[in-house]
């Protein structure tokens, strides 16, 4: 149908729930393709002779409420920003300065998200949809539900197990009756988003990114005494040498000429190398600071370079095998440029005597 109309070719991926881009991708997907999708279910439960396809189409097709379509492209427009964020956290390039920056535009985005003006945009996309599909208006369908609410229901218990708890989420399915209701849900979601992104990055994580911020040359609060002494009390470093290396590193880089200082974390940590008597503790944290990853992404990439270099027909090479090979497989990039012949050269300077004949 896509390729019929002229319109680019758009898939939906399978939602993973421990993954937000395939959630941002699919959301994505569906708001541009609301019109097709509809066209397309209806098609099958008119004419597709497959009972069990038609039953679920009908069953697809029935979620296809005012409620669903708003809900949907409040959701696509919070997840569109999260996703450029998610993806970048992701790269195994990225250090914690620049996490620590793209985090705090992110909260800054999902404020400027949480207006009145952004819940009205929002309602009235979504009403626009309803109306393409022939549905009730939004507010229509809020009159409905309030007419319908009016007959005899049975009352609504809350759970005996919760008395004692605070809950702050809701415990059955809420009907948005109005606007208001729409607003305040989706501010709902902004918040436990804020919430949950302040809770993983910036409350005991926050002293880490900072004190590697300070670290980083050309931060704005580079070689800052605070931040980098309560990274350092973290790793057990000793705050009073600590403070002094920082002070003498101040006067050797206010001699230094401009062109000759280093750039980034990793060209301080080869400078401060030739010198590491002096510097130690410096050094010694500069060395922390290249090492941790962002986030879980660089443990997850092991696990699965693991998984294929120890398969079901390598289960009994030996440990430094292993580590070997695994250096190899997770820095695959690097390895890759190696020269292999130079290798090999080596390897036979090495050992003479090998009985395999590399030449």
């Amino acid at each position: 149908m896509q390729t019929d109309r002229g319109l680019i070719v758009m898939e939906l991926k399978q939602i993973s729930n421990t993954r937000w881009a395939c959630q941002a991708s699919m959301l994505r997907t569906v708001c541009k393709r609301f019109m097709l999708l509809y066209e397309l279910l209806s098609d099958v439960i008119e004419n597709d002779s497959n009972s069990d396809r038609v039953i679920e189409a009908r069953g697809l097709l029935y979620q296809f409420s005012p409620d669903f379509i708003k809900t949907l492209f409040a959701l696509r427009h919070i997840f569109e920003f999260t996703k450029n964020t998610s993806d970048l956290l992701q790269s195994p390039e990225l250090d914690y300065s620049d996490a620590l920056e793209l985090l705090e535009v992110l909260q800054e985005r999902l404020n400027d998200c949480r207006t009145d003006t952004t819940m009205q945009n929002l309602w009235s996309q979504a009403a626009n949809v309803c109306h393409d599909l022939g549905m009730h208006d939004l507010e229509e369908s809020c009159d409905m539900q309030r007419e319908t609410e009016r007959r005899p229901q049975r009352a609504k218990q809350f759970p005996s197990y919760l008395k004692n708890f605070i809950v702050d989420c809701p415990v059955q399915r809420e009907k948005l009756q109005n606007r208001g209701d729409f607003r305040r849900e989706m501010f709902s979601v902004i918040d436990r988003l804020k919430k949950e992104i302040e809770r993983r990055f910036f409350n005991d994580n926050k002293i880490i990114m900072l004190g590697i911020k300070a670290l980083v040359p050309e931060s704005t609060t580079f070689l800052k005494t605070e931040d980098i002494v309560a990274f350092g009390r973290l790793y057990r470093s000793k705050s009073q040498d600590l403070k002094i290396e920082l002070e003498n590193m101040r006067r050797v880089f206010a001699r230094k000429p401009d062109a000759s200082k280093p750039k980034t974390l990793l060209q301080l940590q080869q400078y401060i190398s030739r010198v590491a008597d002096a510097f130690y503790e410096i050094n010694r944290l500069i060395k922390i600071a290249c090492t941790l990853p962002v986030s879980t992404c660089a443990c997850e990439r092991s696990f699965s370079t693991l998984r294929i270099v120890k398969n079901y027909m390598r289960t009994t090479m030996v440990q430094n095998r292993l580590q070997s090979l695994m250096i190899l497989g997770v820095h695959s990039s690097r390895s890759r440029k190696l020269d292999l012949h130079n290798i090999v050269e080596k390897f036979d300077t090495l050992y003479p005597k090998s009985r395999i004949q590399l030449h």
